[in-house]
C-alpha cells in the first residue's frame, strides 16, 4: 500500500491560512509554505490542489476550509493553465468493478 492506515496522511491533520501562507500540522510534524512555493493550483468540486511541483501537491478539503480560505487560495496562487477545462484522469478514479 502506498499509504499506511496509522501514517500521517490519514491521521487528523489541521491546516491554517494566512496571509502569509499555508500551515499544516499533522502527526509528528508540521510544513509551512508561503504562497511563492505554490506554482498553480487547481481544484474539484470538493478540493484544492495546491502545487508545489508539476505532479506534486498539497491537498486541502474545502469543507474543512473556512468561506475566506477560499479567497486567499484564489487570490494568492494563480490557476493551473488547464483548470476548469477537464478533469484529470485520475482524479475522481474509482476502481473497477469486480466481475
Amino acid at each position: 500500500r502506498a499509504i499506511a492506515d496509522g501514517g500521517w496522511f490519514l491521521s487528523p491533520q489541521s491546516v491554517q491560512l494566512s496571509e502569509a501562507g499555508v500551515l499544516q500540522q499533522v502527526k509528528g510534524g508540521r510544513m509551512q509554505w508561503e504562497w511563492s512555493a505554490f506554482m498553480a493550483r487547481d481544484e474539484s468540486s470538493t478540493m484544492h490542489y495546491l502545487f508545489i511541483e508539476p505532479g506534486q501537491c498539497v491537498l486541502l478539503p474545502k469543507a474543512a476550509l473556512p468561506p475566506e480560505a477560499h479567497a486567499l487560495i484564489r487570490r494568492h496562487v494563480p490557476a493551473a493553465p488547464s483548470a476548469g477545462k477537464a478533469e484529470p484522469a485520475n482524479r475522481n478514479a474509482r476502481p473497477p468493478a469486480a466481475s
